[in-house]
């Protein structure tokens, strides 16, 4: 999958929350986690945070200590396919 297909697939999910001015985090998920013809070696997705504690099932403490030292690039890909289908994602980019 290509920056441009990621970010059209966003873009048909768009997030529709912006006026509640939620707390986000931001996760990465490797390139190659989309594919053979990944155009890019790193994605960043934001979401909320209310919506990722709820499915991780962890509370601020535990997020913090999970997104620091613990989360792979295979649980993001699980939270950004969840995140597409709930329209969670805030906003992408690429590295």
């Amino acid at each position: 999958m290509t920056q441009k297909e990621i970010r059209q697939m966003v873009k048909e999910c768009s997030y529709v929350e912006f006026g509640e001015h939620k707390d986000l985090k931001g996760l990465c998920v490797c390139g190659e986690d989309f594919g053979y013809d990944a155009d890019f070696e790193e994605l960043v997705f934001i979401v909320p945070t209310d919506w990722l504690m709820e499915q991780v099932e962890m509370d601020a403490d535990e997020l913090t200590e999970w997104l620091n030292y613990e989360y792979t690039s295979d649980d993001s890909m699980q939270i950004f396919d969840s995140a597409i289908l709930e329209r969670k994602i805030v906003m992408v980019d690429f590295n």
